[in-house]
Order: C-alpha cells, then structure tokens, then sequence
C-alpha cells in the first residue's frame, strides 16, 4: 500500500515538472505568441473590412394549389403531398437553363446562364410547402432585381410546363438603399484570424522546440543530454569600432578575457566554468582539457583561450595547444607565431621547449599548430601525442587542448587521450540533435565528457544591472 502510494506521489510529481515545463516554455515565447496573435487578429479585421460587401435579396414561393370557398373541404392529405412532391422537380426546374435563360433575355447585362447559376441558390425544406429563392450580388440593387424577376419567370414557366397553376409568389424582395451585407462578417474574421494566430504561434512553438530546437537554455539541455553544463556564456559585444567591421580571426584578441575587463556578466560566467572545472581537478586529478564542438563557428577556441587566461590568472601553471591543425587560431588569439609548433614537435624536428611559447598572460603558455599538414589524423593519434601530453603534465597544472569541431575526426583521435572533453555549443545555432550526434561520437570513442559549455548565450536581467 505505501509502495503504490509512492508511485502515485512520483507521478504526480513527474506530471507537476511537465506542466511546469510547458508552461516555462510558453513564458519564454511569451513575447512571439503576443505579436502573432496580434498580427494575425489585425490582420484578419483589416481583411474583413477590404474585401467589398455581399448582398442578398429573398423571395419565397408557396406551392399550393388555387382554390375556391367552396373546394377547401375537398382539400386531402394526398393533395397537400403531391405539392410537397413537386417541390423537388421545382427546385431543379428553377435552376434550369430554361428558367436561366429567360432570366438572362429579361435582365439584359453581360452575365451569361452560368453566372446566374452561381449567383442563384434555391432553399427547400421536406415539411414545408415553401421555396426559397436567393441571390447574392455586391450591388443589393441588382440582387433584388434578379430574385424577383427570377421569380415571376419561374411563376409563368410553371404553368406551360405542368399546365397547373400552383405557385404562388408569397414574398418578394424589397428595395432597400440601406440594406445589411451578408459577407463579410467581420467579428468571424477576426475571431477566425485570432484563433489562426494562436495556433500557429503554438506550432511554431513546438517546432522551435522540437524539430529546431537549440541549446539556449541550460535546464533543457541538462534534462535532455544528461550532461551538466559548466557554464553560460553571454554574447561578447565589442565596443570599439571593429563591430562595425566585419569580424576575422584578428579581432580574437578584442574578445579575450584581459581587453573586456568590464564585461562583468561574461567575466562571471567564465569565471563559473572556472569553478567548474576546478572541482573537477581537485576532486578527480584531472588535468588535460579538450576542447571542441560540433560544428564550426561556435566559439570554441575562444572560450577555451578565455578558459585558460582565466585559470592562469587565478595562479594555475596552464597551457594553451593550438590542436586546431586545420584551421588552428591560436596565434592571432595570443599574437604569438605560428611557424613553430604541435607539428613541428609530432614529426620529430622539435622538442618541447622548441615549440613552447610564453604570452603576455603570467603563468599561462601557448602551443601554437605549426606548419599546415596533411596527416592530421595520424598525427594526433600517434605516440609521440602521448610522449607531449606526459611532458606537459609534468610541468603544468592544466592543459587546454583546442581541437577542431566533430565534423572531422581529429578531436576523437585526442578525446581518448585527455581527462576530459568539454563539447563548446551556440545557443542560437546549435541543434539539439548536432549535439546529440557530438556526444554519441564522443561516447562511442570511449571519451570522458566533463560536460558542456553554452555560448552566445542572452544575458539575465539580473547579470544586465552590473553590466
């Protein structure tokens, strides 16, 4: 009995975490479902009220037979039948071109049979000995016309065609200069458009949220990826005239950790990853970083630069290799050469101290990439990546490897080699399922991910007041 209780407060509270999801996400698309709904309702009362008006003029036809004071005893069940009968045939004689053309011959405009076959609709019902005729046209004028004159048409047809007289004309359209269009109805436009805008803010809610879904938000990528995230990184906005330009690798510099010193919510997030990190080095003994992500352009290697500053700033020995061998920027990032390197040293025409450069940083060293090669692969998977890793341990506290992005395989050739591998997103970019494929790759190759880093990121309104 106390087990099953359990269960159910377990899925009461799994239910109440969905809801409260749910509702998170419509809060943070708040904003969008607002201005579609807006739009949409504006734009379907604006519709409703250019589109030009519908008339429609009625005149109602009773089917009976004349008779005399003297034959209404007569008058049987049978008889009333019959008439009720006839309305069907009526009905289609009505809207025959017989009737239609006569019609035409009498209004004398340019609409042909099928134009009034459009504009005339006949109402009948089974219990009632009654015909509706009805005509929508923009010109109330011409409606009513056409309905009476369609009426009396018909009248007169009836009684060469069935040689009866049984139809009698009950109402007839009245001239109107006032008269009320049927079409359009306004509040059904709008209330059409609202309800429109509704949902297609929803859907677009849930595509964003399903089949586009980015990793802008830490709870989700958390639950989804099963991951932590060891920080969020806002946007770093250069405030000089190079944002006015359009950004290359030689304005790395302008976005490091030392040039944006009053940056306070970016400075606070890396500084968190810090913490992080270093978490992990004291309680694990971790010591070797890799650093990717997957797909190019999501910030990496200056997150992993900024990283690095960071930690040598706070007293860590640390080191930056440039693993990038593709399209490494390391160099402009520190504003060292680039001819010396982690190539130069894997191919045997170096040593460490050959290759191992100090930056203008305390505490913190750099390895740049070398000469561009075309082994890139076997390079970094080879034994002499072991031999530099071992040295590097021995002389530093922390090593910051900044490999390609996941859609090479050079990352995976290190990721088996270091402690840890951090997995650099973009918030606005990324796709959850580019992610998902990163870390199957990396789990496959049997890597240790510390976790991920998500860059790009909007800023708080909180972290904005110290800004």
């Amino acid at each position: 009995m106390k087990q099953a209780q359990n269960i159910d407060k377990g899925l009461n509270k799994m239910n109440l975490i969905e809801l409260k999801d749910i509702l998170n996400i419509f809060k943070k698309y708040t904003r969008i479902i607002i201005i579609t709904v807006i739009l949409f309702t504006l734009l379907g009362a604006v519709i409703s009220y250019l589109m030009p008006p519908v008339f429609q003029a009625k005149s109602d036809l009773l089917v009976n037979y004349s008779y005399s004071k003297n034959d209404i005893q007569e008058i049987s069940v049978n008889e009333i039948d019959t008439n009720l009968r006839l309305i069907e045939t009526y009905k289609y004689i009505l809207k025959s071109d017989r009737i239609l053309e006569k019609v035409a011959n009498e209004m004398r405009d340019s609409r042909t049979i099928e134009d009034l076959a459009k504009q005339i609709s006949i109402e009948t019902n089974t219990q009632s000995q009654i015909i509706t005729i009805m005509v929508q046209d923009k010109n109330y004028l011409k409606a009513e016309e056409l309905v009476n004159e369609t009426a009396v048409i018909f009248q007169k047809e009836i009684q060469n065609l069935m040689k009866i007289n049984n139809v009698q004309i009950l109402t007839e359209a009245k001239k109107s200069i006032k008269a009320v269009p049927i079409k359009p109805n306004h509040l059904i436009y709008t209330v059409l458009a609202f309800l429109l805008g509704i949902t297609v803010s929803i859907l677009t809610v849930f595509l964003k949220e399903t089949l586009f879904a980015t990793t802008d938000s830490i709870e989700r990528v958390e639950k989804k990826f099963q991951l932590p995230v060891l920080g969020f990184i806002p946007k770093i906005s250069l405030r000089t005239k190079v944002k006015h330009q359009k950004l290359t690798s030689n304005h790395l510099p302008a976005k490091t950790l030392p040039k944006i010193q009053d940056n306070i919510p970016v400075i606070e997030s890396y500084r968190e990853i810090r913490n992080n990190l270093q978490h992990a080095i004291n309680q694990e003994q971790l010591k070797t970083f890799l650093f990717t992500s997957p797909n190019p352009g999501e910030g990496k290697s200056l997150t992993a630069g900024n990283i690095a500053i960071c930690m040598a700033i706070y007293g860590k020995r640390v080191v930056y290799v440039d693993s990038d061998l593709r399209k490494g920027v390391g160099s402009f990032l520190f504003n060292l050469p680039a001819k010396k390197g982690l190539t130069t040293y894997l191919e045997g025409r170096a040593d460490l101290t050959g290759i191992l450069q100090t930056t203008e940083i305390p505490n913190l060293s750099f390895i740049s990439k070398g000469a561009d090669l075309y082994n890139q692969v076997e390079l970094l998977a080879s034994k002499k990546m072991d031999q530099l890793l071992e040295q590097l341990k021995e002389e530093f506290d922390v090593i910051i490897m900044d490999c390609p992005s996941l859609i090479v395989m050079d990352a995976v050739s290190i990721a088996t080699k270091v402690d840890g591998s951090i997995l650099v997103v973009h918030a606005k970019k990324t796709k959850s399922d580019h992610v998902l494929k990163s870390i199957q790759t990396l789990r496959k190759a049997q890597a240790h991910i510390q976790g991920l880093v998500i860059n790009y990121g909007e800023i708080d309104n909180k972290k904005q007041y110290y800004e």
